[in-house]
């Protein structure tokens, strides 16, 4: 099979991949590959034996195939993988510090030609690899100490990366304020409607709509949607409807892909008086300085609504 540099993988080295990962066939723990032909082919020079014992057998392929630089394919168990028999391979690679410069250099640049070369071979797949320049980096508690390294570093979930992205970018914006621009926003006079940590001011209609909302009937104003401009600094209305029932809330809420304060007034018992609710709609295709902003003006905003304006909020 040739490969881009002028480097192939032999045949043989296939066929011997595909039947050591064979899950039908578990004879096979450990192929060794060696650069040959004067440094343009690699080839399956040698093999280990499998056993009930994977334990085992790891600590075996240090004396029986690591003798000199080489790769080394080891058949990996369910219990390692977590793939069915026969779907996984780690590669391991030894290039001693005694070797000479070249041979370290082959061998570096060589790694990445045998996985292509090996990589849509039947079921088998490479998952993992680990370089080595001495035995006693290839141990199986040094294997397990790399895979829980590999583990600690897994892809975060989309909840984990947003609440990291937001947390990132509070510290940029922290660093960029400098520590004077902060006190001055946290500790400044502002205006009479305007609150401290990064509270910004409300607009007469944001404020209008507010009121209105919390003195209305159920059958008059029920909705109010605000939203923060950065640059006049300014939470402002946003859209307000006057019979918005609950399950049609989200259709009133102008860029799904934008954070939004909403308050709506919801009563179980047309009797009783009606309740302000307030959703901090925050969607996860928001861009992070807004989710950063929104989530910092939150706690004054609220703080506003029910200090200033003297409407209660009864859920948030």
């Amino acid at each position: 099979m040739a490969l881009s540099g002028g480097l192939t993988v032999a045949l043989a080295l296939v066929d011997a991949f595909a039947a050591a990962n064979n899950s039908e066939n578990e004879e096979v723990r450990g192929l060794r590959v060696e650069v040959v032909d004067n440094n343009t082919a690699l080839a399956a020079t040698g093999s280990l034996p499998a056993t009930a014992n994977f334990a085992a057998d790891f600590v075996a392929l240090v004396p029986a195939l690591l003798d000199r630089p080489c790769f080394v394919l080891v058949r990996l168990p369910r219990s390692e993988t977590g793939a069915g028999a026969g779907a996984g391979a780690a590669t391991l690679l030894d290039v001693p510090d005694s070797a000479l410069v070249r041979t370290k250099m082959l061998y570096a640049a060589s790694k990445a030609a045998l996985v292509r070369g090996l990589e849509s071979v039947g079921d088998a797949q490479i998952v993992d690899t680990l370089h080595a320049t001495s035995l006693a980096d290839l141990t199986l508690d040094a294997y397990h100490a790399h895979t829980k390294a590999k583990l600690a570093h897994a892809p975060l979930s989309a909840k984990e990366q947003e609440a990291r992205d937001l947390a990132r970018a509070h510290a940029e914006d922290a660093a960029a304020i400098g520590s004077s621009a902060r006190r001055d926003l946290a500790f400044a006079s502002l205006k009479d409607n305007q609150r401290a940590n990064f509270g910004f001011a409300f607009t007469d209609d944001a404020n209008a709509a507010i009121t209105s909302l919390a003195s209305q009937t159920n059958s008059e104003l029920n909705l109010v949607i605000l939203s923060i401009e950065s640059v006049s600094e300014t939470i402002f209305l946003v859209a307000n409807e006057r019979a918005a029932s609950p399950d049609s809330i989200a259709s009133f809420v102008p860029d799904p892909n934008s954070p939004f304060f909403v308050f709506y007034q919801y009563s179980l018992d047309p009797s009783n008086d009606a309740l302000v609710l307030f959703f901090y709609v925050c969607p996860p295709s928001s861009k992070v300085k807004a989710r950063m902003l929104f989530s910092s003006s939150r706690a004054a905003a609220l703080d506003h609504v029910e200090s200033t304006l003297g409407v209660p909020i009864a859920k948030k």
